[in-house]
């Protein structure tokens, strides 16, 4: 099963050292995303099964560490699979976001994904 939607709203900030990418269908937020990433993790932090990134996906708000397989990014679609323990929290397989953004969101968009997966062991992160 896919969850899809047009993402219309971008917005890229970091907040007390923590990156946060959001993508949302529209100003109600009636279907998003959120990747939240934070460079440093303590030991606790990896016992608890928590990764650098965060996936939230809304309407609902369901949130999950280490729920992605793969995020594909091109210029027009954002294609993120995810792995059993996603599938599981998110009753779905991936999440399809297009979207229709100027050169300068896309670059900011493009940057902070590789940023995020950079370090990821368990995650491939592809651009085209």
């Amino acid at each position: 099963m896919t969850n899809s939607f047009e993402a219309q709203i971008l917005s890229v900030e970091t907040s007390d050292d923590i990156l946060i990418v959001g993508l949302a269908e529209n100003d109600l937020f009636s279907n998003y995303i959120v990747l939240q990433y934070q460079e440093t993790l303590t030991d606790h932090d990896r016992n608890l099964g928590m990764t650098k990134y965060y996936l939230e996906v809304g309407p609902g708000g369901d949130g999950a560490y280490n729920c992605i397989n793969s995020v594909l990014f091109s210029k027009t679609l954002m294609r993120i699979i995810l792995n059993s323990s996603g599938v599981a929290k998110f009753d779905c397989n991936e999440l399809i976001i297009s979207y229709e953004f100027d050169d300068n969101d896309l670059l900011k968009l493009r940057t902070s994904l590789a940023k995020i997966f950079a370090t990821e062991p368990n995650v491939n992160f592809t651009a085209q």
